[in-house]
C-alpha cells in the first residue's frame, strides 16, 4: 500500500516521515517490500512476466498503453 493510499483513507493521520520510516525498516501492513520485491525480481525476465517500472511507462507511455 502506498503514501497515496494511506492519505486517501480516514485510518491513516500521521504523516509522511512517519510512512517513510515504517515503509524502511519493514514495518508496514504487507510486511517489507524489499523482500517481497526480491522474490518477483527473480521471475523478472521469464516470459509469462511483464515486469515493467514507472520510470519505463513514463518513457514509452504508447508501448506500456
Amino acid at each position: 500500500m502506498s503514501m497515496h493510499v494511506f492519505q486517501d483513507t480516514s485510518f491513516w493521520t500521521r504523516g509522511w516521515d512517519e510512512f517513510f520510516e515504517m515503509f524502511i525498516s519493514g514495518n508496514c501492513w504487507y510486511g517489507d517490500w524489499f523482500t517481497w520485491i526480491q522474490g518477483w525480481w527473480k521471475v523478472k525476465d521469464d516470459s509469462h512476466m511483464l515486469f515493467i517500472t514507472y520510470e519505463w511507462i513514463k518513457l514509452y507511455h504508447k508501448e506500456a498503453v
